[in-house]
């Protein structure tokens, strides 16, 4: 989990906001449903694809993306 986190987040940090999502998604769709560590990839798969929506100027798209994000990614504990 925390190589592809970590493998994400670069991606992400490199300006490739599309490409961190399928750096995530593999792993994503092997967690539990509803575990804290789904919960946080599935957020940032939603916000990495909030922020690309944005940069498109899909108003409408990132903000519906960044609004679910925020629920998968509220309540996650700070570690």
């Amino acid at each position: 989990m925390r190589d592809r986190l970590r493998a994400g987040v670069a991606i992400f940090n490199s300006g490739h906001y599309h490409a961190a999502h399928d750096a995530w998604e593999d792993r994503w769709l092997e967690l539990e449903a509803g575990s804290d560590d789904e919960r946080l990839l599935h957020g940032l798969i939603q916000y990495s694809g909030a922020v690309y929506h944005a940069r498109e100027r899909n108003w409408e798209g990132a903000v519906g993306l960044a609004e679910s994000a925020g629920g998968y990614l509220a309540g996650l504990p700070a570690d």
